[in-house]
């Protein structure tokens, strides 16, 4: 199924929740009617923007006596209309939000909490963290690495990082590595660069040493690139539990609205992957799993080279369907996607149009009254094509009784400071490599430094400990060079404290 429409007017984010409860509760009808079927279905959906999806199992409205009422009335919160029940009640749909929900993020800095916008204290608890090592991401290098930076070469020498050295024991110069997290791909490197220098046996005598120099760069910046997601050291991974399977009737909801796009693209592109190959394994639990990726043109261009994002969907699209595997997709602009995505979906749902974009070449079949029609759709009205329906069809869907994100956001808005503050976040990682570490040092250390350059730093000193065993030492010195701090524990004393001001001078 595919929908398009302009923002914030087409109400597609609205349309997809009601499609989804349709589904489940079809899927609860199905059960009793014919036990023996294959009914069970699940949802991944991914909230790349904003709060649009992050309170799935919230009310719209709540009556009277309940604690949240004075509230909802406060942020002029529009409970539904007579309207919207009947349509309820004619659909067979329950007049609810989501029974089953589970939301998933990748940490924050600190490597604790979950870095979300739903991160209001009464609902991070609910949210699972999602944190990754070198085993977890390398097969997705490609879509962590500038393709136009990394030639055959190196590609070549990344297949056999991946085939003979992650997991495994490698022979270098006379010494053993077991290569687990991105510490050891390091120590590996460095030992194959110094090896390469001195001339001594190394199993990358067929690559260059600028060519291992440069995918040790690429590769080993990959935990500061992103924070939070990477883990240097394997310590903090959490992931899917993958191993238990899906539940029947759960929505799995993964925010990626904090993540920058090359963030998301990594994420996305695993998450989906491993929905394809157990899908196809037969190990989730489900017969069927519904996927749903707003802002598809991003991911699957019409224009542009080919991606490991792109080829997934496409291959989704077109071949998912034997599995189980259904896309459920959304865009502003149905001709900016790839035409073999938008060709394959059976559903095409559309709601308010752009005049522009309806004069494009993919809606030359549609008739100049529907184009007028559809530039003009109010909000609650839709478009929807279908192989079984001769003309395309206008119909009318009650808005969902889910909180809407603007709505969930006033009344549970994030709270800084919810997590651990970069000092302490320090200090627990830190301490894994010296436990003589203290706090006390550690805030001295870090106090007015950027929250990131701290974490950076302790990436670096985990990636890289200190021979001499000083780790406390190690971290003051790289602090001191990366935030251009100078001396040693001393606190610079503001500019307005060593002058006097003059008390005639206007500008004092």
């Amino acid at each position: 199924m595919n929908i398009t429409g302009v923002s914030g007017l087409a109400t597609k984010t609205s349309a997809v929740e009601i499609i989804l409860q349709s589904v489940f509760a079809a899927s609860k009808r199905l059960k009793i009617s014919n036990p023996r079927g294959h009914w069970s279905v699940a949802a991944f959906c991914f909230n790349v923007k904003g709060p649009d999806l992050l309170f799935l199992d919230l009310p719209q409205e709540v009556p009277d006596d309940h604690p949240m009422a004075e509230a909802y009335r406060d942020n002029g919160i529009p409970p539904l209309t007579e309207q919207d029940r009947e349509m309820y009640r004619l659909l067979g749909i329950p007049c609810a939000p989501f029974e089953k929900v589970v939301y998933y993020a990748p940490l924050s800095t600190d490597y604790e909490t979950p870095n979300t916008l739903r991160a209001h204290p009464e609902l991070i608890g609910s949210v699972h963290g999602l944190c990754w090592g070198l085993e977890q991401v390398l097969g997705y290098a490609e879509v962590m690495l500038n393709r136009d930076d990394i030639e055959a070469k190196a590609d070549a020498l990344l297949e056999y990082i991946r085939q003979n050295v992650v997991g495994k024991t490698s022979y270098v110069a006379g010494q053993n590595f077991f290569v687990q997290s991105f510490r050891d791909l390091k120590e590996w490197f460095d030992a194959v660069m110094r090896a390469k220098e001195q001339k001594q046996e190394e199993p990358c005598g067929m690559h260059h040493y600028e060519t291992v120099r440069k995918l040790y760069n690429r590769l080993c910046s990959l935990p500061d690139r992103y924070q939070g997601l990477i883990s240097p050291d394997n310590q903090n991974l959490q992931d899917f539990p993958w191993g238990e399977g899906l539940q029947d009737g759960t929505v799995y909801c993964i925010d990626l609205s904090k993540l920058d796009p090359q963030g998301q693209d990594l994420v996305f592109a695993r998450m989906v992957t491993e929905l394809r190959q157990r899908m196809e394994k037969g190990s989730l639990g489900v017969d069927h799993v519904i996927v749903f990726v707003d802002e598809l043109n991003k991911y699957a261009p019409a224009d542009g080279p080919d991606t490991h994002l792109r080829n997934m969907l496409l291959d989704i699209s077109e071949r998912g369907r034997y599995l189980g595997l259904v896309l459920f997709s959304a865009q502003q602009f149905r001709s900016q996607v790839h035409k073999r995505i938008v060709g394959n979906s059976a559903t095409a749902i559309y709601g308010r149009m752009d005049m522009d974009e309806l004069s494009t070449p993919g809606y030359q079949t549609l008739t100049q009254a529907v184009k007028e029609k559809l530039s003009a759709l109010p909000k609650g009205q839709l478009m929807i094509r279908h192989p079984h329906f001769n003309q395309p069809i206008f119909v009318k869907f009650p808005r969902p009784n889910i909180l809407r994100g603007s709505d969930g956001i006033r009344l549970y808005p994030p709270e800084e400071g919810v997590g651990l503050s970069p000092a302490e976040s320090a200090y627990r990682r830190l301490k894994r490599l010296d436990p003589s570490i203290r706090l006390t040092n550690v805030e001295e250390a870090v106090h007015g430094v950027d929250p990131k350059i701290v974490t950076s730093v302790v990436n670096q000193v985990l990636l890289n400990p200190s021979s001499n065993g000083d780790i406390m030492e190690q971290f003051r010195r790289a602090i001191r060079a990366k935030a251009g701090l100078q001396g040693l524990g001393t606190s610079s004393t503001p500019p307005s404290e060593l002058l006097e001001p003059d008390e005639d001078d206007p500008f004092a």
